[in-house]
């Protein structure tokens, strides 16, 4: 049956290139392959809730009116059930409801266009103010760091 599988799926296929190996391989096999150069992506952690996000799929942006008057800034990330932009503009909203409770705000505002980024792109000094999707505090999240999506295995009793 595996015979049969084999030649039907690999070698009757112009398109496919057989390769029989272990699921354990050489390191550097998946170095020639591009593996470990591609397999990487940059991964913030918020502090408070320990949630980890993928930098380049975290949103955020500083909210300000046209008048000038800068409210803070917005973060999203996506999920299922809701949209990034939406999230973020009810965040923005959600900033200048709080500005005219305090008395910081016009009472007929409009907002500048949301300048929408990803966390890759935002400076250290700009990390820092940005809300933690999981709690909305500022200063939760972690600079964006490499993480490695391969595992490395060792086979063996001893590391080379």
């Amino acid at each position: 049956l595996k015979k049969a599988w084999w030649t039907q799926m690999v070698l009757a296929r112009d398109n496919m290139v057989g390769l029989d190996s272990a699921v354990v391989t050489n390191w550097q096999t998946f170095e020639a392959s591009g593996h470990v150069d591609k397999f990487v992506d940059d991964f913030s952690v918020c502090s408070s809730s320990n949630k980890m996000y993928r930098a380049d799929h975290l949103k955020w942006s500083f909210v300000e009116l046209e008048d000038h008057t800068k409210l803070g800034v917005v973060s999203a990330y996506p999920n299922s059930t809701t949209d990034v932009s939406s999230d973020l503009e009810k965040a923005a909203f959600a900033l200048l409801e709080k500005a005219l409770k305090k008395g910081e705000g016009p009472s007929s505002a409009k907002f500048k266009p949301l300048d929408v980024k990803d966390l890759t792109q935002a400076s250290a000094e700009e990390i820092g103010l940005i809300p933690s999707p999981a709690t909305g505090a500022a200063g939760a999240l972690t600079p964006p760091k490499k993480f490695n999506l391969l595992l490395q295995v060792q086979v063996g009793a001893e590391a080379e």
